[in-house]
């Protein structure tokens, strides 16, 4: 129930929440990090895993497409059969080639770029990390992963592929790792999947200042952390152009070979199981070496919603810091 208060002048004053609401609001925002950690335990307990209801369609698909990225930016990579997180690692949309087909232009794009090194915060079993070193030969990439396991599945991942050499594999990164990677290899891209704790890792004014020349790609878990995009907006759009990229849709019949299936197989084939609406961050550095590749030459879309007072995030010359740009 909100509670509205006239003020002198007769005119209405800002709705006013009710105690009982505020406290509710409260006790929801607490509790989220909880739940969240709940449901991924469910995810990964042997009785969600028996009862995977992709299992069928993982055989299907690893058949067909040989264990083999058939589409995207890492078309031609080879994916172990093992994964460290989740029921199945998403493998399924990973072979077809749409898994987080959202960034897909972003590396597209980051392909044209020069960079020191790359950094993988959170590898997982090396999904990015081996991509992007097949991507850019030569470059170092370091895969950063709390989980011994996933550590040991992007080794594996990297041998399959021929890029073990090119592959440093490290534990934990704390802000100050980061900062000392961008000081002594920079300019780095950075891709950061780390379940939350991306509020930590660029909190850091010197980690931001460090990273300015370098480009980002943020998961933002808003589900743990509640409003994780908006505090990251806010604070990396001091040292970079920031875009904000929603999760869209997939299609699952533009795969001939998945025609044969029923209707809720093909969509099972490319579902990556979120439990909420994902958000990413591209931050661009801008560095002088990039400024000719602004963002605009590869079609982000620029759009001003509600919720986002793009006039509000300007630089001196009037350009927008902030974009918003939908999946597609």
């Amino acid at each position: 129930m909100a509670i509205e208060c006239g003020n002198a002048a007769g005119r209405k004053a800002e709705p006013m929440q009710s105690p009982r609401l505020l406290r509710v609001k409260a006790l929801v925002k607490e509790s989220m990090p909880a739940v969240a950690a709940g449901y991924w335990a469910a995810r990964e307990s042997p009785l969600w895993l028996k009862r995977n209801p992709r299992r069928h369609l993982n055989k299907f698909i690893k058949t067909k497409t040989r264990g083999i990225v058939q589409h995207g930016p890492f078309v031609g990579m080879r994916l172990i059969d093992e994964s460290s997180w989740g029921v199945d690692g998403n493998i399924a949309p990973k072979l077809l080639g749409v898994y987080e087909k959202e960034l897909h232009d972003i590396f597209i794009k980051v392909a044209q770029r020069r960079y020191g090194a790359i950094v993988d915060v959170g590898s997982a079993e090396g999904f990015y990390a081996v991509g992007l070193a097949r991507m850019f030969p030569g470059v170092p990439v370091y895969a950063y992963d709390a989980d011994p396991v996933a550590l040991a599945l992007t080794k594996r991942a990297a041998e399959a592929n021929g890029v073990s050499a090119q592959v440093t594999l490290r534990g934990f990164c704390d802000p100050a790792a980061l900062g000392n990677l961008a000081h002594a290899d920079g300019p780095l891209l950075v891709l950061s999947d780390c379940e939350g704790y991306e509020m930590t890792l660029f909190d850091s004014e010197d980690t931001r200042s460090a990273l300015r020349t370098s480009d980002l790609v943020i998961e933002c878990h808003d589900l743990l952390v509640p409003k994780c995009t908006e505090k990251l907006v806010e604070i990396m759009e001091g040292t970079h152009r920031v875009t904000v990229i929603r999760a869209g849709g997939r299609d699952p019949n533009a795969f001939d070979f998945l025609a044969e299936l029923s209707d809720s197989d093909r969509w099972q084939a490319v579902n990556e199981y979120r439990a909420y609406r994902m958000n990413w961050l591209w931050c661009d550095g801008l560095s002088a070496e990039f400024s000719a590749l602004d963002t605009r030459t590869v079609g982000l879309r620029i759009e001003k919603t509600r919720d986002h007072h793009i006039a509000d995030h300007c630089r001196g010359d009037g350009t927008p810091r902030v974009e918003l740009q939908s999946g597609w």
